[in-house]
């Protein structure tokens, strides 16, 4: 991550750097990496939770999973609360898409230089495989964006498997959210059936459609 922070050269000495963090392994380890940077980078660093309470008792759950970590770290954290069911039932749309679109009116509340989100290399893989099958033309097979206005994802580099090992060596715990263990999703569908496929053919697929 600190080579590929270098290299979009855009991080400056007294910058404020939230990490959006949703409890789940890739937020809990780019939590983790800012932090290690933080020192060295001269940044300021916070984090938010966004609650969008969909899954009941497991989504406070990982509010409280959040507040916690951030409170032995000595990470501010902000936690803001969204209604993703009822915006879905107004707008006539998933909850998928109604809890992304809540997520980021979340975010414009939030004061910080940067908002860094948790995209990783596996993530960048599935959106491009998943935009393909919906018939997305040449531009938007470009998948995630390391910049996009104030977000940042400092870990599109970086595959799941390797932020699960970085936890692991840190005995760091994260949480699960059970929605990612189903196949209801198409992108979970895509994560679960496909990118094993792809990557029987090419072992580095993911870190491949990264590359910069």
């Amino acid at each position: 991550m600190h080579a590929f922070l270098t290299e979009l050269d855009c991080l400056r000495p007294e910058d404020t750097v939230c990490c959006a963090l949703s409890g789940g392994a890739d937020s809990v380890c780019l939590l983790r990496c800012l932090l290690a940077l933080s020192q060295e980078w001269k940044i300021t660093l916070s984090a938010v939770h966004i609650n969008h309470h969909l899954r009941g008792a497991e989504s406070d759950r990982d509010a409280a999973f959040c507040r916690e970590l951030c409170e032995a770290l000595a990470v501010p954290l902000q936690i803001l609360d969204v209604d993703a069911a009822q915006y879905a039932r107004q707008m006539h749309c998933s909850e998928e898409l109604a809890a992304r679109t809540c997520r980021y009116e979340a975010f414009s509340q939030v004061q910080a230089d940067w908002i860094a989100t948790a995209h990783t290399a596996s993530d960048n893989a599935e959106t491009l495989v998943h935009r393909l099958i919906r018939g997305a033309g040449l531009h938007g097979l470009c998948a995630i964006p390391p910049r996009n206005g104030r977000f940042l994802r400092p870990l599109l580099t970086v595959t799941r498997e390797q932020v699960e090992q970085y936890l692991a060596q840190l005995h760091q715990d994260f949480v699960t959210d059970s929605t990612n263990l189903t196949d209801q999703y198409t992108r979970n569908r895509i994560r679960h059936q496909i990118m094993p496929r792809m990557k029987e053919l090419n072992p580095s697929v993911e870190r491949t459609v990264s590359y910069t």
